[in-house]
């Protein structure tokens, strides 16, 4: 599961305090370059139950992302995801070979006209 943590020291600090309410204690400051520098993920955990979170997405900002956002839930609790237009974004810029892969699932299941 890949989770986008908007880089501030609050959200960094309200990470950190949920983490270890959850059982996983964090070294003080370890979490620091998550918000004081660009494109830092942190990953827990071991595939394919592995949850990595991350401070920036290629291709998109985080305030019109939050804008566009669509709203679910998982497991009985609320979730924000990304738009289908900001995802199919995010794919095209990463641009690797499981993205496309990914889009191409994609554009297979919804058709071209729903990726844009």
């Amino acid at each position: 599961m890949d989770l986008w943590v908007k880089a501030s020291r609050e959200n960094v600090e309200r990470l950190q305090r949920a983490l270890e309410e959850f059982g996983i204690p964090i070294v003080e400051g370890s979490l620091e370059p998550f918000f004081t520098k660009q494109d830092q993920m942190v990953a827990l955990g071991a595939k394919p139950f592995a949850v990595d979170f991350f401070n920036s997405i290629k291709g998109l900002d985080f305030e019109s992302a939050w804008r566009n956002r669509t709203e679910g839930e998982l497991f009985g609790s609320k979730v924000c995801y990304l738009s289908l237009a900001d995802f199919v974004k995010s794919k095209r810029a990463a641009g690797r070979n499981k993205d496309l892969v990914d889009l191409a699932l994609l554009e297979e299941v919804l058709g071209s006209d729903a990726l844009g």
